[in-house]
């Protein structure tokens, strides 16, 4: 999926009451893990001094970004909206405050209200007309009003301040499927700031527009920049899948496999490279992992049936397709591959798939 970019930490001390020198030089110390790309080193540090009770909204924000970072939505929501309710937050606070929302869909269309209200609003900041055009950039029927905002801002920034800008276009070409635009503006954007996203999300565009040795190029200068994002590492599994490089999708998957708690995704995308190097019975035991991390994975399920296919192992194939369709009653795909396995379980197994 598109990502929105750099989030933005906090690294100015706001004046939250009395805060000793050690506690800024430790909150520096995380911002510096943080910008980095330590992780483990950034969220140690922030959960010490918020353990002491401190309260600065730019703390909270970071701590939030991280949460977003590492995928829990949940608790970037609930810190940032501590961030939030302190009178001093920053632009950068409330700039987070809505992507977050604007993730959330459930808080979407709120997100989306709000946005809608700032990018009119001629008091809003610079920067937070450019926060709500991305976020209206992602739905299609605001996507001409954030369109007129960038090409209005663009006209009134030079480089590398439209780096931004660019960025935005970028990702309204993307929801439009203008696949060639956007790879143009995420370039430009990449060129003028260094941002993972931009190169990531130029990778995209790449490969829908079929050329994966240029995407592939992107995500390596992506995970430069932002050497531990799963997301980077996922699309890099995605595309040597796709174009049959194995032993690449097996480098992409490997550190998000060794983390404390594989994703699904990861088990599925294992699975898939197994499948694709004709080991169907090693990439069923990882389709397995995947539908054990996540019950409700219904691609994980269906392609776990397949590998079952291909051992002919036919009644357990036939329940991971019932379970596909138990999740999802109109996938079509399921429901044929389960009329298969019923006849070849009924002719017996001379018919093969």
């Amino acid at each position: 999926s598109i990502r929105y970019g750099i989030l933005a930490l906090a690294t100015s001390l706001l004046g939250c009451g009395t805060t000793s020198n050690q506690h800024d030089a430790k909150y520096q110390a995380a911002v510096e893990h943080h910008s980095r790309g330590n992780i483990s080193g950034a969220r140690q540090g922030y959960d010490e001094l918020i353990a002491t009770g401190d309260q600065r909204p730019e703390l909270h924000n970071n701590r939030g970004v991280l949460s977003l970072q590492e995928g829990d939505l949940a608790d970037a929501l609930k810190r940032l909206k501590i961030a939030q309710s302190n009178k001093d937050s920053s632009d950068a606070v409330h700039v987070n405050a809505l992507y977050a929302r604007a993730l959330d869909r459930q808080q979407r269309p709120d997100a989306l209200r709000r946005a809608r209200v700032l990018i009119k609003d001629p008091t809003s900041s610079e920067r937070l007309r450019r926060a709500a055009a991305l976020v209206l950039a992602t739905s299609t029927p605001d996507a001409v009003q954030a369109r007129e905002t960038i090409q209005e801002l663009l006209r009134n920034t030079a480089p590398p301040g439209d780096a931004d800008l660019h960025f935005a276009l970028g990702v309204i070409a993307m929801h439009g499927e203008q696949f060639g635009p956007a790879a143009e503006a995420f370039a430009h954007s990449a060129a003028t700031k260094r941002n993972p996203w931009a190169h990531y999300n130029r990778a995209l565009a790449l490969r829908a527009l079929g050329r994966q040795a240029e995407a592939m190029d992107e995500l390596v200068a992506a995970k430069v920049l932002a050497p531990n994002e799963r997301p980077i590492a996922r699309l890099q599994a995605h595309i040597a899948i796709e174009s049959g490089q194995w032993s690449q999708a097996h480098a992409a998957l490997a550190p998000l496999l060794k983390r404390p708690s594989p994703r699904a995704v990861d088990f599925e995308l294992l699975g898939r490279t197994l499948l694709g190097e004709g080991l169907p019975k090693e990439a069923a035991v990882a389709f397995e992992d995947c539908v054990r991390t996540d019950k409700s994975w219904t691609v994980g399920w269906y392609n776990l049936g397949l590998s079952r296919i291909r051992l002919r192992q036919w009644q357990a194939a036939r329940r991971s397709f019932e379970q596909v369709i138990a999740l999802d009653s109109g996938d079509l795909k399921a429901r044929q591959q389960l009329d298969h396995v019923r006849r070849v379980q009924r002719l017996g197994p001379g018919e093969t798939p």
